[in-house]
C-alpha cells in the first residue's frame, strides 16, 4: 500500500492503487484504505487491524458493523477535485457531518459490501513495505524496482532520489536528503509524476526506448527534458497526462508518513 496523508488531493489517487491513510482516526482506529474506482468514485474501507509488512491473519479485515463506503463526487465538487483543491480530509469531514440517527444523510456515500471491499482490497495487498535505505545506482533498470514499491538511488553527482512505481506505467520522482545516523528524510525538490506516455511525447529524443528497460539515469534525463519543455511551450493534453509537477510544500504534507517507514 501507499501511505498518504489526509491532506492529499483526491485527484492524486491513481486508479487501482491501494492507499492507506493512518491519520483518519475520526472514522477508524486503525486508519482507512482507499481505492479510486474511476474518475469520480472512491472505495473506502475501515480496516480492523494495524497493517505492517506481512498480511493480517485476522478473520475480519474490516469493521464488522460499518466495513466501508463508496464516495461519489457530487457534481458541484467535480471541478474542485480536478483542480486538486479537494482533499481526502474533505471526504472525512463530509462523512462526519452525516448522521442517519437524526435524518442527516450525505447522498454522496453508499454502503460498500464486504464482497466489494475484499475484491478491491485483497488481503495480500494490505501490507506496508518499509523504504529500504540501500541506494541503487543510476545504471540499474526501472524494471528492477517492483510495482507499488519505492527505492532510493543516487545520480552521477551523488544526488539522492526516491523513485516510486505507482503502477505499471506511472512513477514518481522526488529528490531528497537522507541522513542515516538519525534516520531522517528531507525533501529538497518538487514531486515529478512521469507517465510512460512521456516516451511518445518526446519520441524524437527517446525513439524506440522501452519503459521497463530505461535505466534510472534515463528516467532522470526524461524528467529533465519534460521539465525544460514546461517553460518553453504551451502544454498539450498528452503532455499534461505524461508529466505533472507538484510543489514541495504540498509534497511535504503528502509524504510525511514515509518518515515512519524507513528501513534502518
Amino acid at each position: 500500500m501507499i501511505i498518504i496523508d489526509s491532506k492529499t488531493p483526491l485527484d492524486l489517487f491513481e486508479f487501482g492503487v491501494i492507499s492507506y491513510c493512518p491519520d483518519a482516526k475520526e472514522l477508524s482506529e486503525h486508519g482507512l484504505v482507499i481505492n479510486r474506482m474511476n474518475e469520480f468514485e472512491y472505495l473506502i474501507g475501515r480496516i480492523d487491524f494495524m497493517p505492517d509488512e506481512t498480511p493480517s491473519t485476522k478473520d475480519w479485515l474490516f469493521d464488522r458493523y460499518h466495513p466501508g463506503m463508496i464516495w461519489r463526487c457530487p457534481e458541484v465538487l467535480k471541478e474542485a477535485l480536478l483542480d486538486q483543491t479537494l482533499l481526502f480530509q474533505d471526504i472525512i469531514s463530509h462523512w462526519l457531518r452525516a448522521d442517519e440517527s437524526i435524518g442527516l444523510i450525505n447522498t454522496a456515500f453508499k454502503v460498500a459490501s464486504l464482497t466489494l471491499l475484499n475484491d478491491y482490497f485483497p488481503r495480500k495487498d494490505l501490507v506496508i513495505q518499509s523504504l529500504n535505505t540501500i541506494f541503487l545506482t543510476e545504471s540499474q533498470l526501472l524494471k528492477e524496482i517492483p510495482l507499488r514499491q519505492s527505492a532510493f538511488f543516487k545520480d552521477q553527482y551523488e544526488g539522492q532520489w526516491i523513485i516510486s512505481r505507482i503502477n505499471v506505467s506511472l512513477l514518481c520522482l522526488v529528490q531528497v536528503f537522507y541522513e542515516a545516523t538519525n534516520s531522517t528524510l528531507k525533501l529538497i525538490s518538487e514531486a515529478f509524476m512521469i507517465n510512460e506516455l512521456a516516451l511518445l511525447v518526446k519520441k524524437d529524443q527517446f525513439n524506440e526506448m522501452e519503459w521497463e528497460e530505461l535505466t534510472l539515469a534515463q528516467v532522470l534525463l526524461l524528467k529533465n527534458v519534460m521539465q525544460q519543455s514546461c517553460s518553453h511551450q504551451e502544454l498539450s493534453e498528452p503532455f499534461k497526462q505524461a508529466f505533472r509537477v507538484y510543489p514541495m510544500t504540498d509534497v511535504q504534507n503528502w509524504m510525511s508518513p514515509l518518515k515512519l517507514n524507513l528501513n534502518k
